[in-house]
């Protein structure tokens, strides 16, 4: 079985590939936008095919631009949520297919688009919800 660690650091690998965008495989208290954060998984469901040892993990992965120009911000958020394109989240996760930490990869949401605070900086952020199979 893939580690947490594992498939934190395949995510951080994938999204490294969308040009311009930081990635951690971590949280972090500094960020430099635009900045993805891969976080620890919030729900891990065992047993979910019949017969064979895999498990469903739900991660999510923060993403944050820049607030200085709200206009700009907002733009730079609307290209990361596409379900297609250069920069889309959702297409550089899935695209890849199976991978050392999972056999199977979906990116079902994208919500909680706001201002947020890390380090004394705002953001403009959102955060998506992203499903992983792996044995």
């Amino acid at each position: 079985m893939a580690s947490m660690a594992q498939v934190r650091a395949d995510m951080a690998t994938l999204l490294g590939g969308i040009s311009g965008l930081t990635v951690k495989d971590k949280y972090a208290d500094r960020i430099e936008p635009p900045c993805a954060i891969v976080g620890f998984p919030r729900t891990i469901e065992y047993e979910v095919t019949f017969g064979k040892a895999k498990a469903s993990y739900t991660f999510p992965v923060h993403l944050y631009v820049s607030r200085y120009d709200v206009e700009e911000g907002v733009a730079a958020l609307d290209a990361y949520v596409l379900p297609t394109g250069a920069l889309s989240i959702k297409f550089a996760l899935e695209a890849a297919g199976p991978t050392s930490g999972w056999d199977f990869c979906n990116v079902t949401s994208a919500s909680g688009f706001d201002a947020y605070r890390i380090g004394e900086i705002d953001y403009l952020g959102c955060e998506f919800e992203v499903e992983i199979i792996a044995a």
